[in-house]
């Protein structure tokens, strides 16, 4: 939210080059700057691609056209993924190379860091820069968070302001949220830093902070500047344009300050295809210290601004949806309708505002910042499109959780993920990510989908989906499978089945016999421990059926969870788990 400029004589008396001062004013640890733009222009962190497997990745790269040798590979973790039919191309208009490199079709569908190589000692790195994909859906949901005021809403001059980094956990509380959630993206419409100044003042580091916590981020992010990112405060000693020149070097492009002729724009707007849907990206500011008013003026968008998006919207006039995000249109210069643009995404005032029904959809969205750590979840299908209200990862963080039985840290060959989700919102797209034993064991999943599996050198990766329900608390099993040939009793059970499962009143259990035996039917919890004795008796050959109520032998509710309904008949003993929600 914008803050009013304030005076203060204090200020007059601050050198300008306190900025550069080898001792900071403040005791701070000192911590080395972040990575910032060197050779990679695109994808990078904060404008990555979502392609594919098998498709042409574009890489767009800063090198001096006499550049040979030109190699690139995805990484994610020990994974290391060549790319293939490199086509490098100077474009001498826009003094930059295009470089086009396929994606293997056998790549795994993961959120991956690109590596740049070539001739010179030319060597770079962008994380999560390229998620491939296995194709486009058409049914998916993204989410849009906003004002995160990162690393401290506080300002610099206000007390305590040097250690306070509760924003930081504001947003990881979100982030958590969203890696489970598994949208195709994450969009970030402005206000992302608290004061665009101060990434060398005094090495308080903001952009090299927000850098590396955007990386803890398993989803493609999509960040757009807002005015507390590049606006610039007359107050601070930092001098004009320091902010913007930082968001230069860690999350725009640096020939955006004297760009080239054949790229005229000045500012970081960018549009991007998911699909049949455009998305557009626009920067907006309010340019408080009016710095080179001549280019950016005062309001939300330059003249140059707009005509780039009635043309990049005029191109993509074919797409299903168009979809706009900013961070406010703080002039009221955009007339969606005539844009055509079917939704727009905006923060700036740190509440929600607008429609979720009708067209176009003008919605802001509440912040992330002063513990609201709200999302908003937007749900597309074909050409509908369906924004959620507001979600929010709770004050203590307990909205929506997720733990595991053991460390998640590639050792166990069992594991299980218990999830719990104290919202009014389905997540039917929620995923988790197991990391087990790379011991040539292969694993099957209880309760979820194994969407993927991929073996890096130390772990075995399981991609697990999970369709998590509101209100509703799923746990999700990952077991290595027996491998090798036993010698087997025959088994007169020759089917069985329970549902609903999960269930809240009353599940079935349904099984086959082959032929009479007696055994019986019981319900125990993880620990062994019996539940309930459903049935012990002669089970007749053919299909027998029983329920069981989710009540203990004393006829009280049990809490919810797993538990295990086994089942034996003559020498056979067959185990299902069964999920009790509540």
């Amino acid at each position: 939210m914008c803050r009013g400029l304030r005076s203060h004589f204090l200020y007059l008396l601050v050198p300008a080059l306190l900025c550069l001062a080898s001792t900071p004013v403040f005791a701070l640890p000192y911590t080395p700057p972040g990575d910032t733009l060197t050779v990679i222009m695109r994808p990078i962190l904060n404008v990555p691609t979502i392609i594919p497997r098998g498709d042409t990745l574009e890489i767009d790269c800063a090198a001096p056209g006499s550049t040979t040798g030109w190699a690139a590979n995805l990484i994610c973790r020990e994974l290391n993924v060549p790319l293939t039919n490199i086509d490098p191309q100077f474009e001498a208009t826009l003094d930059r190379w295009k470089i086009k490199a396929m994606v293997p079709v056998s790549t795994p569908m993961e959120l991956y860091n690109l590596s740049v190589t070539a001739s010179g000692g030319i060597s770079d790195v962008t994380e999560n820069a390229v998620q491939v994909i296995d194709s486009y859906e058409s049914d998916f949901y993204f989410i849009q968070v906003t004002d995160t005021h990162l690393v401290t809403h506080l300002y610099y001059d206000d007390p305590g302001s040097e250690t306070d980094s509760s924003e930081l956990v504001d947003f990881r509380e979100v982030i958590k949220d969203v890696n489970l959630i598994n949208p195709i993206f994450l969009v970030i419409t402005g206000d992302f830093i608290n004061e665009g100044e101060l990434e060398d003042f005094e090495y308080r580091r903001y952009f090299t902070r927000t850098q590396r916590l955007l990386t803890e981020l398993e989803v493609p992010v999509y960040l757009l500047a807002g005015n507390h990112d590049i606006g610039g405060w007359d107050a601070t000693p930092p001098p004009d344009g320091t902010a913007r020149r930082d968001w230069w070097r860690f999350f725009g492009w640096p020939y955006l300050d004297s760009p080239p002729p054949g790229d005229p724009a000045r500012t970081q707007d960018y549009s991007f295809d998911y699909g049949s849907c455009h998305f557009v990206g626009m920067e907006s500011y309010i340019n408080y210290d009016s710095w080179r008013s001549a280019i950016y003026g005062a309001e939300s968008f330059t003249a140059d601004q707009l005509t780039w998006l009635q043309n990049d919207l005029a191109a993509a006039s074919g797409s299903a949806l168009q979809i706009l995000f900013y961070h406010r249109d703080f002039q009221s210069q955009l007339d969606l309708a005539s844009l055509g643009v079917d939704l727009a995404l905006w923060g700036h005032i740190h509440r929600n505002q607008g429609s979720l029904t009708g067209w176009p959809l003008d919605i802001a969205t509440e912040s992330v910042c002063d513990g609201e750590r709200a999302y908003r979840l937007v749900r597309v299908s074909g050409s509908s499109i369906t924004p959620s209200p507001t979600a929010t990862a709770g004050s203590a963080g307990g909205n929506l959780t997720i733990s595991f039985a053991v460390p998640n840290d590639g050792t166990a060959t069992n594991n299980s993920a218990s999830i719990v989700n104290n919202q009014d919102e389905r997540f039917e797209h929620a995923m988790v990510r197991f990391y087990m034993a790379n011991d040539g064991s292969s694993y099957a999943v209880t309760n979820g989908t194994l969407l993927q599996t991929f073996v890096t050198d130390s772990v075995v990766v399981c991609h697990v989906g999970v369709d998590v329900l509101p209100y509703a608390s799923p746990i999700v099993y990952v077991d290595a499978q027996a491998t090798g040939v036993e010698e087997t009793v025959p088994s007169p059970v020759v089917g069985s089945s329970s549902y609903p499962n999960p269930f809240q009143r009353t599940t079935s259990f349904r099984f086959s016999l082959s032929e009479a035996s007696s055994g019986e039917l019981a319900v125990f919890d993880p620990q062994g421990r019996l539940v309930k004795l459903v049935a012990r008796q002669e089970f007749p050959a053919g299909t027998n059926e029983y329920s069981w109520d989710g009540t203990d032998e004393g006829g009280k509710p049990v809490s919810a969870g797993v538990y295990l309904l086994t089942l034996t008949a003559g020498e056979s003993r067959i185990t299902q788990k069964i999920v009790v929600l509540k």
